[in-house]
């Protein structure tokens, strides 16, 4: 084949009917310099599914903690129930980041770490999935099997909201295996508090303007009036130290101290916004945290911390 004026090219093969099934590999040998290239592709039989798998959640959001269900049903396309099928069920879970539509600049996330960026829109990173919850059962008489999700029995402990994800997996009578999953969302709280400053960079001994929004996840994002808000400024020093190792060389280490230096409370409107004013004593970075007034009873959850990093 020649090249075009691209340095490209292409074309096609067909593979005969009864084609061996397995891997194949094209490779292409670049002449005169005998340079060789090559890529590989699966060939494989497709059989039609006899049966599909539907999970299906009991609710799908809840605020953590609280215990929830999904429901497996395996049924036949032609409409019958697959009775006493074995299904093997993990609930995964990666991390969930709330932001309604008219959200903007508020961060609406208990996040604490330097190098976040809060505001890369165009950065779309790959979810983390990990396994939080495994099991196995069989099929009722109804083709039904129901997994029980209970914050109590995870295998480790995430924090922040989640999106959980129930996956099924059943294996037919002839051997085959059908999959079906379905998501629920766990919200950190049972409202979100959001924060955004009015600027990045500040000038020590000049008020500070902090904007807030209390918003509740049940609704159509609805606002939520009336909400009093407590208030939390950090001043935060950095420690800084090279750790070396036996090469010679090294690491460098960042301790952080959080020095409060300012405590207010304030009360949404009725649009569910609400504001306050601050000034740095000194230049240096500093943390906004925002909690509801019963943010420190325990026996309930509290709505969504949210910080916002500045500097001064």
């Amino acid at each position: 084949m020649a090249l075009d004026d691209y340095g490209a090219f292409n074309g096609e093969i067909k593979l005969a009917e009864g084609a061996a099934l397995g891997n194949y590999v094209i490779q292409v040998t670049l002449l005169p310099s005998q340079a060789s290239f090559s890529a590989s592709f699966q060939v494989a039989a497709y059989r039609a599914p006899e049966f599909e798998v539907v999970v299906t959640p009991d609710k799908p959001e809840i605020t953590r903690g609280t215990p929830t269900q999904a429901t497996v049903q395996v049924k036949y396309f032609f409409g019958g129930s697959a009775a006493n099928v074995p299904v093997r069920w993990n609930v995964l879970y990666e991390d969930y980041g709330f932001k309604p539509a008219w959200g903007g600049a508020y961060s609406f996330r208990d996040v604490d770490d330097p190098w976040r960026c809060f505001d890369c829109w165009w950065y779309r990173s790959t979810p983390q999935r990990q396994i939080i919850l495994s099991g196995s059962g069989t099929t009722d008489a109804e083709g039904k099997l129901v997994i029980a999700i209970d914050e109590s029995k995870f295998q480790t402990k995430p924090v922040g909201s989640l999106r959980l994800i129930a996956e099924a997996t059943a294996t037919g009578s002839n051997n085959q295996v059908v999959s079906g999953r379905g998501e629920i969302i766990a919200h950190r709280a049972d409202y979100y508090i959001g924060l955004a400053t009015e600027k990045y960079v500040g000038d020590a001994g000049e008020p500070f303007k902090v904007n807030l929004v209390a918003v509740d996840w049940r609704g159509d994002n609805s606002r939520l009036p009336n909400k009093t808000l407590k208030v939390e400024v950090y001043r935060r020093e950095w420690k800084n130290t090279f750790i070396k190792n036996e090469a010679g060389g090294g690491t460098w280490k960042y301790e952080t101290n959080d020095i409060l230096v300012d405590t207010q409370s304030v009360t949404t409107n009725d649009k569910g916004e609400a504001s306050l004013t601050f000034t740095p004593p000194q230049g240096g970075s500093y943390r906004i945290v925002a909690t509801d007034a019963a943010g420190e009873d325990k026996s309930r959850p509290t709505a969504f911390h949210a910080r916002r990093c500045l500097s001064g």
